[in-house]
């Protein structure tokens, strides 16, 4: 999940997903500094599967930026097997 420069009071919101990440990288999100000051998109009760259990945002990893009371509720895990992520998504599409 990638954010450009977002102004206060005009964030992106990215939250309640399930991002499964099967590459070898930790870093699920990607953000800049706000325009006129700090503007941090709105994220919270993702769920970040990658093959190490861990995931990083703006090269931080998740529960640093969760101190500071970002991201909160998302939980970060290792990846599940293919039959798993096969029904989160008949799950999502009602199936």
């Amino acid at each position: 999940m990638g954010v450009c420069a977002q102004k206060p009071g005009h964030e992106d919101a990215f939250y309640n997903n399930s991002c499964v990440m099967m590459g070898g990288g930790e870093q699920y999100a990607s953000f800049q500094n706000g325009v006129g000051g700090p503007a941090l998109p709105v994220m919270h009760d993702n769920r970040v599967f990658t093959q190490s259990g861990k995931a990083s945002e703006s090269g931080k990893p998740v529960e640093e930026w969760q101190k500071q009371g970002h991201d909160l509720g998302t939980v970060v895990a290792t990846l599940p097997s293919d039959d798993d992520i096969v029904a989160m998504g008949r799950a999502v599409l009602g199936m």
